[in-house]
């Protein structure tokens, strides 16, 4: 241990949260979801980093994973997108759930995202927020999916916990 200090060695992704966000394991730790998830593939023509990305065409699907929160922690969720289609667009819904609760028992955040001004829809694009969970949340899903007539590309999905901003307001609760 003292060696890998000493050699400035990195720590391991034990801080990361999202399961395989790079995609380079498949869609292992993601599921597929809705009579249209076969429109839900693996790129490894088109990825940010490394070999893979996930490409979402739309339909009635979406991709997501799901994790334990902390109610009294800050998270940070950060991606790299692209989009296709004549109105490129693209969401992703944090679902939180309560203690024995079904889906959004704990309330929900959809985040919507589209190219930037002055940007192709060609190009990878950074997504990132920090948010709160609700004040009875213990899970949250994170799911993926394109907007209408859209097919939206997915790669380096991170989460992490990280410090509270003085600004960010505790969301409320449904």
């Amino acid at each position: 241990i003292l060696a890998a200090l000493c050699l400035g060695v990195t720590a391991p992704a034990a801080d990361e949260l999202a399961p395989n966000g790079s995609f380079e394991v498949g869609f292992d730790g993601w599921t597929r979801w809705g009579k249209n998830a076969n429109l839900i593939t693996l790129d490894s023509a088109l990825a940010h980093s490394g070999t893979n990305s996930v490409r979402i065409q739309q339909g009635h699907n979406a991709l997501y994973f799901t994790h334990a929160l902390n109610p009294e922690q800050a998270y940070e969720l950060r991606f790299a997108y692209r989009l296709a289609g004549g109105n490129p667009s693209g969401r992703v819904s944090l679902s939180f759930s309560k203690e024995g609760g079904p889906l959004r028992s704990a309330g929900a955040e959809i985040f919507k995202f589209a190219p930037p001004a002055g940007t192709s829809a060609a190009e990878w694009v950074a997504f990132r927020k920090v948010f709160l969970p609700t004040p009875i949340t213990v899970a949250c899903q994170f799911a993926f999916a394109a907007g209408d007539g859209s097919t939206l590309w997915v790669d380096d999905v991170s989460l992490r916990v990280v410090p509270r901003p003085a600004d960010l307001a505790r969301p409320t609760l449904p």
